[in-house]
Formats: C-alpha cells, structure tokens, sequence
C-alpha cells in the first residue's frame, strides 16, 4: 500500500466536506424513515391488543347467544340443552383465554 501525500490527503479532505451536508440529509432520511416504521408497528400492535381485549369476550358473548337461541328452539331435554350449551362455551372460553395469554406485542 502506497502512503498518501499531503496534497492527495487535503483533496480528501475536501471532497468529504463537500459530500457532508449530503450525508446528514442521506442520515436524516433514513432515521425518519426508521422512526416511521417503528411507529407504524407499535400502532399495528395496540390495533391488534386492542382487537383481541374486545373481539374474544365479543365473540364468546356472540356464541352464547346464537347457542342460547338455537337450543332453546330444539326440543332436547334440559340436561341435553345445558351440556350442548356448557360444553361449547367453556372450548370456546379456552380458545379465548388461550389466545388472550399468548399474545404478544
């Protein structure tokens, strides 16, 4: 490797002066750009939080009902009603509470 001259290094020099106010906007843009995306997942995650904290008592709620209506037109005993009813309910509160503790942000 040969050395550099003094002229060859105050040319370097010059050049990286003038490249610098380039670089800041390059550096500037890519931290907003950075900054945007963070913020566009963060914002994505709490939508979604948010989402299963009211869909999954929502949709148990829901599942209730069209059971409750569905099993009150049939003309099961009432133990068969309450089991037909129960037993789904309570898959269904697992699956919710299942999904609830392993949601992640």
């Amino acid at each position: 490797m040969s050395k550099i001259t003094e002229s060859e290094l105050d040319t370097l020099f010059a050049e990286l002066s003038k490249l610098q106010p380039e670089m800041k906007s390059i550096q500037e843009e890519v931290i907003a750009v950075v900054r945007h995306d963070l913020l566009k997942k963060t914002l994505v995650a709490w939508i979604k939080l948010i989402g299963v904290c009211f869909g999954v008592p929502l949709a148990v709620m829901l599942y209730g009902f069209v059971l409750y209506q569905v099993m009150d037109v049939l003309s099961f005993p009432k133990t068969l009603k309450v089991v037909c009813m129960v037993v789904p309910m309570l898959i269904t509160l697992l699956a919710g509470a299942r999904r609830v503790y392993t949601y992640q942000i």
